[in-house]
């Protein structure tokens, strides 16, 4: 397989991978403020019809996972990532 190099985002945004819309393939994305956009139709271009979920909450950190079992990753904004 070949790596692939491309811009996504703008300076200040945090990346995310994960496979958003449960089809077994990641997509990327990226988090600003507290949307997070995701680049649904793989074209690696920000554009009309990439997905933007609101997220809750702020935190500095980004963490992606299947918290809910639902066989699609989620994102969230975590202010620690480690117990005080």
């Amino acid at each position: 397989e070949v790596d692939h190099l491309f811009d996504f985002g703008q300076s200040g945004d945090i990346p995310v991978v994960g496979d958003f819309d449960g089809d077994g393939i990641d997509e990327v994305g990226i988090i600003r403020g507290n949307r997070m956009i995701v680049d649904s139709n793989h074209n690696r271009q920000l554009d009309s019809t990439d997905r933007v979920f609101e997220l809750e909450g702020m935190g500095t950190h980004a963490i992606v996972g299947d918290f809910d079992g639902d066989g699609r990753d989620e994102a969230a904004l975590v202010e620690r990532l480690y117990p005080l």
